[in-house]
């Protein structure tokens, strides 16, 4: 009998040594796990600047004359197109005699845009891939040219156009 209690005390023991295995800390704590997301919101600003006002000579050629700068900021991976459109249609109206107009051709970044149709959108520049999402964004110089022609013979005078930039995410 004595015999008997000894295994059976050794059998409890054995029982007691795994079942404290089987419910140490390491086993018995628990995992939880998840995905934090943020979603980030899409920029899409365009912000245009006008030069100062500048003086014609009659008569002489303006080349790369500064229309001011034009700031995009997109952060489309897909890129954005940059539209431009002159209320007069590439003309400087004067501001009292509206039949007195003198004709330019807009450039964008270097690039000839034809505003000729009044208050009509068309492209100035056009890209794939994500550029100017940084705080600054990116200036794009707009200029005109003027031949000596169309501003020969014409009153003296404050001559103006609007012009509009409108950005799009692609």
């Amino acid at each position: 009998m004595i015999r008997q209690m000894t295994r059976r005390m050794v059998a409890v023991s054995m029982l007691l040594i795994g079942t404290g295995a089987a419910l140490s800390p390491s086993v018995l704590a628990a995992e939880n796990g998840g995905n934090q997301q943020g979603e980030m919101q899409a920029i899409e600003t365009v912000a245009y600047t006008p030069a100062a006002k500048f003086n014609f000579t009659p008569g002489t050629a303006m080349t790369g004359q500064s229309f001011g700068n034009v700031n995009v900021r997109s952060n489309s991976n897909a890129g954005w197109t940059l539209d431009v459109k002159s209320l007069e249609g590439g003309k400087l109206k004067h501001l009292s005699i509206p039949t007195a107009t003198i004709t330019y051709a807009l450039s964008v970044d270097s690039v000839a845009t034809a505003v000729t149709t009044p208050d009509t959108y068309v492209n100035a520049k056009d890209l794939n891939t994500l550029t100017c999402a940084a705080v600054g964004g990116c200036d794009y110089a707009v200029t005109a040219d003027i031949a000596g022609a169309d501003s020969d013979g014409k009153p003296t005078g404050t001559y103006q156009d609007t012009i509009t930039f409108k950005l799009t995410n692609k």
